[in-house]
């Protein structure tokens, strides 16, 4: 119960959470459910190489009907950093214009 209870109070204290590649551990993947149920905002980067048809990438891609979770597919180490400074920037974005 302490490590959920440590999980719970960071998730509810956070703006956003990044995950990277999360379907390589089920621990990831609760603590994408948490946030989504939280409604933070989620930004998933995922290889070229994901199903996205598969069971978890169908799963990622229902966490929007719940909260805004955006996901980034890349190729290499260049296309991630590239496509996640956006996102990031679109996501700072968004707070400051609620401010």
């Amino acid at each position: 119960s302490t490590v959920f209870q440590k999980l719970d109070s960071e998730l509810k204290t956070s703006d956003l959470l990044l995950a990277i590649n999360p379907n390589d551990g089920i621990g990831s993947n609760i603590v994408l459910g948490m946030a989504a149920i939280l409604r933070k905002h989620i930004i998933i980067m995922l290889n070229r190489n994901f199903d996205l048809e598969s069971l978890p990438g169908l799963m990622y891609k229902g966490f929007n009907e719940i909260t805004k979770c955006e996901i980034i597919i890349y190729s290499d180490v260049q296309d991630l950093r590239k496509k996640l400074m956006k996102a990031v920037k679109t996501f700072l974005k968004s707070r400051s214009d609620k401010i």
